[in-house]
């Protein structure tokens, strides 16, 4: 089926509200912003100890890290499940120019 616009709108502005939010939490006092050494661009302060520090490392790598992977790992295994299932999961070789860039 092809996608709505509707959808596709919805999940945009679902992925810029995802990432503000996970952007301003150092901000509100979750987590923490510091120069890096070079003291060209800001990144978050890897060096804290603290439990506030820690949950937000956690929660940062639960949310953006785990949990999209868990569903991109499920969806690649739906879709090669269902090319087994089809008789068509063989792939058919490019040409080798095709080949190099790739």
């Amino acid at each position: 089926s092809k996608l709505q616009w509707s959808t596709a709108i919805s999940m945009m502005v679902f992925a810029w509200l995802f990432a503000a939010f996970w952007s301003v939490m150092p901000l509100l006092g979750w987590g923490e912003y510091d120069y890096e050494p070079l003291r060209t661009c800001c990144t978050l302060d890897y060096s804290k100890g603290d439990r506030n520090y820690i949950t937000f490392l956690f929660a940062l790598s639960i949310f953006n890290f785990m949990i999209p992977g868990f569903i991109m790992m499920t969806a690649y295994q739906s879709i090669h499940h269902k090319f087994k299932k089809s008789g068509h999961h063989k792939v058919r070789k490019l040409p080798l120019p095709l080949q190099l860039p790739c």
